[in-house]
């Protein structure tokens, strides 16, 4: 008796060529997908550390325009120099929390207050803000009738090559001011009295607090 063909057997190479993936191919394929992962996730790290000095460039910007709003309610004066009285934070001296937490509403967000590079956590709001969610100094003798005045930066500083604690910084001409590795590498960001940023190599920064106004400005470090 003759089989039909819909009830022909099928060849024992078409069942073998059907069949699904076996788990050597899968662990090949995941091995092989392991091998990419390895070669494109260190560039996309590398692309993202190039891109965080310009965030903190931004973040300055950002927040050098939010004390130009707060002079401009404020005759002309940045809340370090306007007394409490008035609304400012004169007398919080070195207080660099009272001097940021003022600018809560012009900044949108104490998240500006955390440099992109910088590891430590932000304050969820300007109530909890601490010197540890801010990665920022301020030029304290900043004048907003000074452009040219750091009026923020990055607070990781060094004087003659030796890291700057928190507190006060007077720059001085027998006083080497730079930038630590450890954000940005030996670079640095500044927010100017004019609103603009910027990013500087230790040398430049060397050059803006060796020369008037700024070799008058104090900078308090968080």
């Amino acid at each position: 008796m003759k089989t039909s063909a819909t009830n022909r057997a099928v060849p024992y190479e078409n069942r073998h060529r059907c069949r699904g993936i076996t788990l050597i191919e899968t662990l090949v394929v995941m091995a092989i997908l392991a091998m990419l992962a390895m070669v494109v996730l260190p560039q996309l790290a590398r692309r993202y550390r190039r891109a965080s000095p310009v965030s903190c460039v931004y973040e300055l910007k950002q927040i050098s325009i939010a004390f130009r709003l707060f002079a401009t309610d404020h005759n002309d004066r940045f809340p370090q120099r306007l007394s409490t009285n008035e609304g400012g934070t004169l007398e919080f001296d070195a207080d660099v929390v009272a001097h940021f937490r003022v600018l809560s509403n012009e900044l949108a967000s104490p998240k500006l207050l955390v440099c992109p590079d910088d590891s430590m956590v932000p304050a969820t709001n300007f109530t909890t803000l601490t010197a540890s969610n801010i990665s920022y100094f301020i030029g304290m003798g900043a004048d907003e009738m000074q452009p040219r005045m750091i009026l923020a930066g990055d607070d990781n500083l060094t004087t003659n090559n030796v890291p700057v604690g928190s507190g006060w910084l007077v720059p001085r001409t027998n006083l080497i001011v730079g930038y630590g590795k450890d954000r940005h590498g030996s670079c640095g960001n500044v927010g100017m009295s004019d609103g603009s940023a910027q990013q500087l190599t230790s040398a430049r920064l060397e050059d803006y607090l060796r020369q008037p106004p700024n070799l008058t400005n104090r900078l308090l470090l968080p």
